[in-house]
């Protein structure tokens, strides 16, 4: 059988997460450890960008994930708005484990403790959008960038 002959394989594209977190580390963190996954990302630092990602794309985005501490709209109201504007768009906050409410959330919506762990990152986004079609194997693990020593510095 030649080159020729082989069927066309036509990759999908992965799904896309749309992240919204106002701390632009925290956001760049989380983005970088869905890539790694194997998702596609979009991120946004406030609720009316992310709003205003899923009303110009309503079919774009496979999931929400979102902190729940943002100015303007928290994320449980974030949350809310979205699903009007895309019904069953799966979600998924980000939360620090304390606040007098968090308990009544938690039961209601999926969430991932902060500080974000990569393997509970990946549970959570696997289990909502399953494993994407290109990753094969065990997800790379995240490492942190190495810091950039002032010129003249060096290790030894």
């Amino acid at each position: 059988m030649s080159a020729h002959d082989e069927p066309t394989r036509l990759r999908t594209p992965s799904p896309l997460v749309l992240v919204v977190a106002e701390d632009p580390t925290h956001r760049s963190m989380v983005a970088r450890m869905g890539r790694a996954l194997g998702f596609r990302v979009r991120s946004c630092a406030t609720s009316s960008e992310g709003l205003a990602f899923l009303r110009e794309h309503p079919r774009d985005a496979a999931l929400l994930l979102t902190d729940l501490n943002l100015p303007g709209l928290d994320g449980y109201a974030l949350i809310e708005r979205a699903l009007e504007l895309v019904p069953g768009l799966p979600v998924v906050l980000m939360v620090t484990l304390t606040g007098p409410h968090l308990s009544e959330l938690i039961d209601q919506i999926p969430f991932v403790a902060k500080p974000i762990r990569f393997g509970e990152l990946a549970g959570v986004l696997y289990d909502l959008l399953g494993q994407p079609a290109d990753v094969t194997s065990d997800p790379p693990s995240i490492t942190r960038p190495r810091r950039r020593r002032p010129s003249g510095q060096h290790d030894v």
